[in-house]
């Protein structure tokens, strides 16, 4: 029965991020018309260090909730040069995707709000440009090419060989 229940959970989960990873938002494809611009001054720069490399959150004047940019693509696909100059008072325009930003997302370990961005520019210079987060979501798609189908299949050999098991079984009275 637990293989079963095993594999019954396994096919679905992983089903369901093959599905949203590989259809629903494949890497590398957003555009211009998949972003909200959102401008203003930046009034707090939170640079944190993490194991893919840490993360980096910014206030914006008028904004109660803060942008981030995950821990994947920052810092390695940032312009170093243009990171540098950030701080409280620099003018950002960042880049957010339209759905993130009707509905923020939620980080349950620090149970804080925020806005994932794939675009910033401080004071007229890209730090982070649509392309550069793009070749990022593709680079970082080619491990999970590769483990989610096989954890997808190992999902459903758990679930026949539980189905099998229990339907050899003979029942108990």
């Amino acid at each position: 029965m637990q293989s079963v229940l095993a594999g019954l959970v396994g096919t679905a989960l992983f089903g369901w991020v093959m599905l949203s990873l590989f259809v629903l938002d494949p890497p590398g494809k957003l555009t211009d018309s998949d972003l909200k611009t959102v401008s203003g001054k930046v009034v707090k720069v939170e640079k944190t260090k993490g194991k893919g490399g840490g993360m980096l959150d910014l206030w914006l004047a008028g904004q109660d909730v803060p942008f981030r940019a995950l821990d994947g693509p920052y810092p390695r696909s940032f312009d170093a040069a243009v990171l540098e100059s950030l701080r409280p008072g620099s003018e950002a325009r960042l880049s957010v995707r339209s759905a993130d930003m009707t509905a923020p997302r939620r980080n349950l370990a620090q149970n804080q709000l925020f806005y994932p961005f794939v675009a910033l520019d401080v004071d007229g210079k890209a730090a982070l440009s649509l392309a550069a987060y793009n070749q990022w979501s593709v680079d970082n798609q080619k491990l999970a090419k590769w483990f989610l189908p096989l954890m997808f299949c190992a999902s459903l050999y758990l679930l026949v060989a539980g189905i099998r098991a229990q339907s050899t079984q003979p029942l108990a009275y």
